[in-house]
């Protein structure tokens, strides 16, 4: 009888687990400066975003449907920022939306309209000057 139950608990859990990690939206919009353009690319051990230019306040979104980490990184003029986007603390909503600042990016759950970007934001966790 035991052995029963405990296989029932395991196709139970082998049930649960892929929706925990389901498919999650991350979309990154420039907030850097009204004329400032940057390059971005964001990368995992399964995650690699090809790099495109994002004008001021254009967005880029990809899914995410792992349990990896995701780093983007992104160069502005001669500023270099580095960031881990997506991990068990960042990945909190369904619908992940960051905004890049200079002084360092910020998320909000997409479906909040009431998210003013100033809430949830953090350092950079690398910035150099490249020039």
């Amino acid at each position: 009888m035991c052995l029963k139950k405990m296989m029932v608990m395991l196709l139970l859990v082998s049930q649960l687990i892929p929706m925990c990690w389901a498919s999650k939206l991350i979309r990154i919009t420039n907030f850097v400066g009204i004329d400032t353009k940057i390059l971005l690319a964001c990368t995992s051990d399964d995650v690699e975003t090809e790099a495109k230019y994002l004008p001021p306040l254009a967005s880029f979104e990809f899914k995410a449907s792992s349990t990896k980490n995701i780093r983007c990184n992104t160069r502005s003029g001669t500023h270099y920022y580095s960031f881990e986007i997506f991990n068990a603390r960042r990945s909190q909503f369904e619908e992940n939306c960051w905004v890049f600042k200079s002084s360092g990016p910020c998320l909000c759950d997409c479906t909040n309209a009431k998210c003013t970007y100033n809430e949830e934001c953090y350092e950079w966790e690398t910035h150099r000057n490249l020039s």
